[in-house]
């Protein structure tokens, strides 16, 4: 279906390491009202945040305290949402990451 995007390299990526959340679920109505939305909350060493630049150009200076990051005691917790297109492509997604962080807790992997 977007054939365009699989030719661009990604624009960053997400350390399931640090998520927080045992599991990714939709997103209530209320909260996104956008379909087929889910969150993933990653909480990374603060010391460390500054590298995680997602979504945010090299040139522009870290905030820590914006939308979707804020201090979280020694960590700084960022919350993206990720939307599908349908229904089926989110149980796919939810499905998929959720069995990447059983994999991580069960081996008990560490960044």
């Amino acid at each position: 279906m977007y054939v365009i995007f699989f030719s661009k390299p990604p624009t960053g990526d997400i350390d399931l390491h640090y998520c927080i959340d045992q599991t990714v679920n939709l997103l209530q109505r209320e909260t996104c009202a956008r379909p087929h939305t889910f969150e993933l909350r990653i909480a990374i060493p603060t010391k460390k945040s500054i590298d995680h630049r997602l979504f945010v150009d090299e040139n522009e200076e870290y905030i820590c305290n914006s939308i979707i990051a804020q201090p979280f005691g020694k960590r700084t917790l960022f919350r993206y949402w990720l939307s599908a297109d349908s229904k089926e492509d989110r149980n796919d997604w939810c499905n998929i990451i959720n069995q990447i962080l059983a994999d991580l807790r069960e081996w008990e992997v560490n960044p």
